[in-house]
């Protein structure tokens, strides 16, 4: 039994000893790990103190984004107004000077007309010269082909007798040979 018990205590010994290794691993992992949690929530905390230092710097500055195109649309609002009053200013000297020149204007529409008309009434002429002249042309030239249609039915007519003339001659000939 002694030496049954000799055999087992240096194991039981070498298996504290593993526990206690073991116990002590355990320990410190522990120790990181709240070392690694205590990290984690300060850099948790400071990106939530940098998020809202961030939504207060765009805050301000749609703040400032706002005010600035405030200020410039009611600048452009005043420079508009400007341009429409010199443009109905510009307008209503331009309404003096157009009455003024009315009837230049309405001369000139007129003159004008008038030229046209002539020039259409020009060119409708020579087309019209054009045409008949282009109307006669064809008529002597199909009256030309009618009459050379006339003289081919002739002479074809004039042909077909010879032929006929020809072949009785020719039939006769061959009944005094035959």
């Amino acid at each position: 039994n002694q030496n049954s018990l000799g055999e087992i205590i240096p194991q039981l010994n070498q298996g504290a000893n593993s526990f206690s290794t073991a116990i002590n691993k355990l320990d410190k992992l522990e120790q990181e790990i709240v070392n690694k949690s205590e990290t984690f929530t300060k850099l948790v905390e400071l990106v939530k103190r940098y998020t809202e230092q961030v939504n207060l710097a765009i805050e301000a500055l749609g703040d400032r984004l706002i005010l600035n195109l405030s200020q410039q649309i009611g600048s452009n609002n005043q420079q508009v107004k400007t341009v429409v009053a010199n443009l109905e200013g510009f307008a209503s000297q331009l309404g003096v000077k157009f009455d003024m020149s009315k009837s230049d204007f309405i001369d000139v529409i007129q003159n004008n007309n008038e030229s046209f008309n002539t020039e259409y009434k020009n060119v409708s002429a020579m087309i019209i010269k054009g045409i008949i002249q282009q109307t006669d042309i064809n008529k002597q030239g199909i009256e030309m082909l009618v009459n050379n249609i006339q003289q081919f039915n002739k002479d074809v007519n004039n042909i077909k007798d010879e032929i006929y003339k020809l072949r009785r001659g020719m039939e006769g000939i061959a009944e005094k040979a035959g």
